[in-house]
């Protein structure tokens, strides 16, 4: 995912951070429209995802965000035909300070539905 920190010019000085953690899809209602279909807590031992950045060039304020191919490998809960898993994803921004004096942004939080990949079967 192509992103822009569109409040910085360049990124110099910044630590750029992103993490998925995998929900407890293990007994959602995928058949529900009342929203119990969707998680509402995190998976017990579940994986957690801190997923690649590429950035190429830190004096501008644009960077990719890669989800990996094999984010569900070790899920507890696989993706089946209509019946997908999820994860909580977020993006951590930091400055380049200390203690009391850092900044820390988090401008990108939410959900991903994983669906079945008739590719990935084997």
């Amino acid at each position: 995912m192509d992103m822009t920190l569109n409040w910085l010019t360049n990124l110099t000085g910044y630590t750029l951070t992103a993490k998925i953690v995998e929900a407890d899809s293990s007994s959602l209602d995928h058949t529900a429209t009342d929203g119990s279909q969707l998680p509402t807590t995190i998976r017990s031992g579940g994986q957690v995802t801190t997923l690649p950045i590429i950035d190429t060039t830190i004096s501008d304020n644009s960077f990719v965000l890669v989800i990996p191919e094999t984010l569900v490998n070790n899920y507890g809960t696989k993706p089946l035909p209509e019946k997908p898993s999820y994860g909580w994803i977020g993006l951590e921004v930091k400055d380049n300070a200390s203690g009391t004096a850092q900044k820390i942004w988090k401008p990108f939080r939410g959900l991903v539905e994983i669906l079945f990949s008739p590719s990935e079967e084997t």
